[in-house]
């Protein structure tokens, strides 16, 4: 993940839709409710419960059609940005729903990249 500036990777169902992000911010959660584990025991099936999107408490994450432009998309990130919300992924969908597969992922660097 470091080598490749990755800080949040989407977790896909077989189907390829997206059902959790493993991320700093869910390994986090994972030990301040388990302040007792030893790293070197840890395994994914221990931390699966935290990568669901729900369980995210300081992060949020939206789904967006395909065919949305950029200008909205960059709306998304602002009026959460508003709302007090900090949102650390896009993820594009046919749509814009969860349950569909992944198509992509926009992060706020994307749309700040000088084209």
């Amino acid at each position: 993940m470091k080598n490749k500036g990755f800080s949040h990777i989407p977790v896909l169902n077989d189907k390829n839709a997206v059902v959790g992000v493993f991320s700093p911010n869910a390994l986090f959660n994972y030990f301040t409710e388990h302040t007792d584990q030893d790293i070197s025991h840890l395994s994914t099936k221990d931390i699966e419960p935290y990568l669901s999107l729900d369980k995210s408490f300081s992060e949020k994450y939206c789904f967006v059609a395909a065919n949305l432009g950029e200008e909205e998309v960059a709306d998304t990130f602002v009026n959460n940005y508003l709302n007090n919300k900090k949102i650390a992924m896009v993820f594009v969908t046919q749509s814009g729903k969860q349950n569909e597969p992944l198509i992509g992922v926009i992060v706020l660097k994307d749309l700040l990249i000088e084209k």
